[in-house]
């Protein structure tokens, strides 16, 4: 029996060894947690792959967002909600209702176009302020970070929308803010596939009010929550991704999603390890794979501890 149970663990072993080679090249959603926690941390640059190189970037555009317009970047310090400040403040989420396609912005470049003729594909929108270096910053530098990553077409397959929710920011600071992104990004990624919007207070405050974005101004800043928002090439809100801490996968998610019109909640990380992106077919399929290899390493370590454990009793006996 024990050798049976040996040999049957060395099979198993052999086919983990031939799972392993072929999960060598996965998708680049499918990130360990180290990978994670090095996208978490924009203020380090947003291209973990060049990491001296970007951090030195990322650093000079920090260093141009608080010197906008002379400005003191203490003031752009954002500090802790008060209980009655988190009830204004937050995200209701409107899955499946249409943000207004008839608004009017003012592109970076100063044209003029509504959102029914810029939202064309799957659309992440970002909302921001642009004389914030600290809190949007990190939050657009994560984007910037993943952008790269996502298995999808740039400008044909999807876009981005930075959306500043601060009425007084202008073309010449979007335009400052898209700059920064492009280079930290080494200008490898399309310029026509992440537009930085601004437009008067109406305006703005309507298109934060059809995703549910709720923000309070103090002074010359905003507290505010951290969110992209996804919608489809009708304007249909599709799914809400919050935080820093999002992934390739995330991202590629939500597009799919709202490329086929379809709405989500969150998805837990164990998704991202059971599903990976068929470039060719434009969806997720399940990865047998990466499920069977799973459940053959907990088999082997089941057999392992058997062979162990049973041993130790046999002698005992004897």
């Amino acid at each position: 029996m024990k050798r049976v149970l040996v040999f049957a663990l060395l099979t198993l072993f052999a086919s983990m060894a031939g799972i392993a080679q072929d999960t060598g090249h996965a998708h680049p959603a499918d990130q360990t947690q180290q990978q994670k926690e090095e996208a978490d941390k924009p203020a380090g640059g947003c291209c973990a792959e060049n990491a001296g190189e970007e951090t030195a970037k990322t650093q000079m555009d920090h260093s141009q967002h608080q010197m906008q317009d002379g400005e003191d970047a203490h003031q752009h310090v954002h500090k802790e909600m008060t209980e009655e400040e988190k009830k204004e403040i937050g995200v209701d989420e409107k899955l499946d209702r249409f943000i207004p396609m008839d608004l009017t912005f003012r592109m970076e470049d100063g044209s003029e176009a509504k959102l029914r003729d810029i939202i064309k594909v799957p659309t992440i929108i970002v909302p921001v302020y642009f004389s914030c270096p600290n809190v949007c910053h990190m939050h657009q530098s994560a984007v910037a970070n993943v952008l790269p990553r996502v298995k999808m077409e740039p400008g044909t397959e999807y876009q981005v929308l930075s959306i500043s929710f601060d009425e007084t920011d202008n073309p010449e600071k979007a335009m400052q803010e898209k700059n920064n992104y492009m280079a930290a990004m080494d200008h490898q990624y399309p310029e026509t596939a992440w537009n930085f919007l601004t437009s008067d207070i109406e305006t703005v405050e309507t298109i934060m009010d059809a995703i549910g974005y709720r923000y309070k101004r103090e002074g010359r800043d905003f507290i505010h929550p951290v969110v992209l928002v996804t919608v489809t090439p009708e304007g249909k809100i599709s799914r809400y991704i919050y935080g820093n801490t999002f992934l390739p996968f995330d991202l590629t998610l939500a597009l799919t999603e709202a490329s086929a019109g379809r709405s989500g909640l969150s998805v837990k990380r164990i998704v991202s390890y059971c599903f990976s992106y068929d470039p060719e077919g434009k969806q997720y399929v399940f990865n047998i794979t990466k499920v069977a290899g799973t459940v053959i390493l907990i088999f082997a370590v089941f057999i392992f501890l058997m062979l162990t454990f049973g041993g130790r009793k046999k002698k005992r006996k004897s």
